[in-house]
This record gives C-alpha cells, sequence and structure tokens, in this order.
C-alpha cells in the first residue's frame, strides 16, 4: 500500500526518518505532510531491512507531543515495505506524533525518530485502496499504558474493531462501542455508520465484496459537524460483522 497524499504547499512533503541506534534492522518511515481533521484517513509506509525478517513492526502515534503512544501492526507489502492507516484525527487535535519501531528475531528494537505531522481542515489525501479501506475500516489498537482504553485520546473511534492491552490480550473495543453509542464521535454518522472521507473506488468495491452495507451506492457528499466532505463513503455499522481485523496483532 502506498500513501500518495496531495499536498496544499510545494514544501509539505513525506518525510523519510532513518532509524537510531546501531541495531540489526535499519528502519525508515515516511509521515504524511497532513492529516486531516475530517474524518480522512492517512497511510504510514516503513521500509526495513537486514539480514532477516522482523517478528514485528509497529507504529506508535499520538495525539501531540507529550502522553503514552498508541500502536498499529503494519502489514507486511513486500520487499521489505509496511504500510498501516492510522485512525482519523479529531478537530481538537493540532497534530500527531508518529514513529515506527522494527524488532529483530534477537529482540533488538530499532526505531526512526518521531516525526510532528500537522491536522488541518483543509489536508488533501489520495483516496485509499481496498486494502488500505479495509485496513482503516477493520483496526487493531495496541496500548501502552494501563490508564488507556480502547477510544484513543484525540482520534476518532470509528473503524477501530479490537484492542490489545498492555498484557498483550486481544478483546473487542468496548469502549469505542460506547462513544458510537453515546453519538459523540464526528466520524460516526446516522445509525453509528463509519465514515471515511478519502475512500476510493476500490474501497466501495471491498466493502461490497466484505458484505458490509455502504460501498458504491453511498458515495456521496457527507456532512461531518457542519462542513460537507466530498466523496465520502459511510459505512452502517453491523455488529455481526464477522471479518476479521485486517490490521495484524501479535498477542
Amino acid at each position: 500500500m502506498k500513501n500518495r497524499p496531495i499536498f496544499m504547499l510545494a514544501a509539505s512533503m513525506l518525510v523519510a526518518l532513518s532509524a537510531l541506534g546501531q541495531g540489526s534492522l535499519s528502519v525508515t518511515h515516511e509521515a504524511p505532510g497532513c492529516m486531516s481533521s475530517l474524518c480522512g484517513r492517512s497511510v504510514v509506509n516503513a521500509t526495513v531491512t537486514g539480514d532477516s525478517a522482523p517478528t514485528s513492526v509497529r507504529v506508535y502515534f499520538r495525539a501531540g507531543d507529550t502522553g503514552p503512544e498508541y500502536y498499529i501492526e503494519m502489514a507486511a507489502g513486500g520487499g521489505g515495505n509496511y504500510s498501516a492507516v492510522l485512525p482519523a484525527p479529531l478537530r481538537e487535535t493540532s497534530a500527531v506524533s508518529v514513529r515506527v519501531v522494527a524488532v529483530a528475531a534477537d529482540g533488538t528494537m530499532s526505531a526512526t525518530e518521531p516525526a510532528m505531522v500537522p491536522v488541518t481542515s483543509d489536508c488533501k489525501l489520495a483516496n485509499l485502496g481496498a486494502d488500505e479501506f479495509d485496513f482503516a475500516t477493520n483496526t487493531i489498537l495496541g496500548l501502552t499504558d494501563a490508564a488507556q482504553t480502547g477510544a484513543p485520546k484525540g482520534f476518532s473511534c470509528a473503524g477501530i474493531a479490537k484492542v490489545v492491552g498492555i498484557d498483550q490480550t486481544m478483546a473487542p473495543n468496548n469502549a469505542c462501542e460506547e462513544v458510537r453509542l453515546a453519538k459523540s464521535d464526528p466520524c460516526f454518522g446516522a445509525g453509528g455508520a463509519v465514515m471515511v472521507a478519502n475512500a476510493g473506488t476500490g474501497a466501495s468495491s471491498s466493502a461490497a465484496a466484505a458484505g458490509v452495507s455502504g460501498g458504491a451506492g453511498l458515495r456521496n457528499a457527507a456532512i461531518i459537524g457542519g462542513a460537507a466532505v466530498a466523496g465520502a463513503v459511510i459505512i452502517e455499522n453491523n455488529n455481526d460483522d464477522d471479518r476479521e481485523p485486517t490490521s495484524r496483532s501479535r498477542p
């Protein structure tokens, strides 16, 4: 999967960051130049090289530059390339810290330096492909602190299906279900629908193939907090959805 955001300014470019330390792996990542506050989903890409394949590649993120991080296991794309789709930041989030950590077979960790990505209402993101859309709407969120819940601070819950606690136990994301029922998350629409502002045509086909209601028939502008998000795909909440989460976890 590739992230191909279209930036408003020429200076807003993907930044590749080199790994810290002298571990047995070398890891770089491409942080998006911006993230959208209107339910757009950003892709993080990473490249890992070394004598052997890593046992884990995770993207760690948080709103701002302080507090505990959350993580998502990145999907392998072949040739040492990995990618993940981050949850949508909420409007009160002004920037997101993003870094990638790879773990070698001997337990050695290699990490990129954190990149601070600004969150704006006019960030232009490329449409997600089918695999990226599946990842975005069926994500496993990892926690790093006992005080965290499956509702990540500063981010929408929409699309986060399961959560892995600090004890490495995976469970349904009850915290986000409570958020959905409370109707307090702008990326949940009528009836608890998940809204993805930058879903592409391939994403609509993927949704239909997975048996998820919504798809191409709902590719209209979605009203989010009074702002129209053109081209949004609305996926109806389905508590009987038996898809396996697309983002991986290693409990």
